[in-house]
């Protein structure tokens, strides 16, 4: 393949009939897709799937064109959902558009991994199906989104007695009692816990991407209207815990603890790490985008020492060298023919070279995932 080309494939809709369907051989097929050469800038406007592999061990197949390919069961359930009623889609997909066999490719494929996400027309972000009432939790995000008001720094009491009166006003009957405020509690726990938000080359597909959509079985909700919710959450929170406003005892402060206590998880610095990550890139200093601050501020999140995941410790580095600005001293990056300990070892002499000396800190933090 040709440095700038790509694959996309053509996901065929929902009552697509195979022409020379077999019935024993597609028996268990319930995806089908065509794969098509394409060359970025220069191809179909085309989506994205940003989503978590899953076990290796559980895999379903797929139609593509003539051949069955088996994938990861949490892909073809994503194909599945995302499906048209009766146009195709055109998407690009790693497991399916890259030939995970060939090292060389995979490579190549990897270093235009930034640009193929930012030209992509839309990112969809496949949490997984729907469980545990997801759908609730985004509904709820979606009103709360919709009517949030950027707030730019701390609230004070009139403008947090808007926020919970107005918006919030929707949100509220849900936590009408202990029982229902339970149930949302434990529904945005388990969103926050979901497996999509703990893998290291979200962090990369976020922040590049020009739109994104987060997708949980048939529930969908834009990264903005996300972002403007858990913000709104965050900023309900600060003023609570403000300490020189000693005022906060009337109904709504009792309200804004309600609230806090049904969005509040110990797994939401993961989420908070990618839906902030887009505006810290976008207005990050050319000192803050070096590989060396992108490792730091990927490796470990911050509020809690959580590490984000990736099943090839490589992709430490790999999967996030593309939000980096001197990519160019790490030039024969990335290269899965080399090993573990090779890329490790280069990045640090690369790292030590260009002056940081904390160079030890982010190798204790490779290490000890690997």
């Amino acid at each position: 393949m040709d440095r700038k080309q790509i694959r996309l494939i053509r996901l065929k809709p929902r009552n697509y009939q195979h022409p020379r369907r077999s019935p024993r051989r597609f028996s268990n097929v319930a995806v089908f897709c065509e794969l098509e050469q394409a060359f970025r800038g220069d191809c179909t406007s085309y989506t994205t799937l940003s989503y978590a592999w899953g076990q290796e061990n559980d895999s379903r197949p797929i139609s593509v064109g003539e051949n069955i390919l088996h994938v990861s069961a949490n892909l073809e359930e994503a194909l599945r959902e995302l499906r048209d009623e009766r146009d195709d889609l055109m998407l690009w997909v790693d497991q399916i558009c890259i030939n995970q066999e060939d090292e060389m490719e995979r490579a190549y494929q990897v270093q235009q991994m930034k640009q193929i996400y930012a030209e992509a027309a839309c990112v969809i972000a496949w949490v997984g199906p729907a469980a545990n009432n997801n759908d609730l939790v985004l509904a709820q995000l979606n009103s709360v989104g919709e009517k949030a008001h950027i707030e730019t720094g701390a609230l004070d009491k009139k403008s947090f007695e808007d926020m919970v009166d107005h918006t919030f006003a929707n949100f509220l009957p849900a936590l009408a009692d202990a029982r229902s405020l339970e149930t949302v509690s434990a529904a945005f726990h388990h969103f926050c816990k979901r497996s999509y938000w703990r893998r290291l080359w979200v962090i990369q597909e976020f922040a590049v991407a020009q739109k994104v959509k987060v997708a949980c079985g048939t529930a969908r909700i834009s990264y903005q209207m996300l972002r403007n919710a858990l913000d709104s959450i965050a900023h309900i929170l600060y003023y609570l815990e403000d300490p020189s406003d000693t005022g906060k005892n009337d109904a709504r402060v009792e309200i804004g603890y309600t609230i806090v206590k049904a969005y509040n998880s110990s797994f939401s610095s993961f989420i908070d790490s990618i839906i902030t990550r887009p505006h810290r890139y976008q207005n990050s200093s050319l000192n803050e985008n070096s590989l060396f601050h992108v490792l730091i501020s990927s490796l470990v999140l911050e509020s809690d020492y959580n590490h984000p995941e990736c099943s090839d410790p490589r992709d430490r580095i790999f999967a996030v060298l593309g939000l980096a600005d001197d990519t160019k001293v790490f030039d024969n990056f990335p290269d899965y023919r080399n090993s573990c300990e090779y890329v490790y070892t280069e990045a640090a002499k690369r790292l030590l070279n260009q002056g940081f000396c904390s160079t030890w800190f982010v190798l204790y933090h490779l290490s000890a995932n690997y």
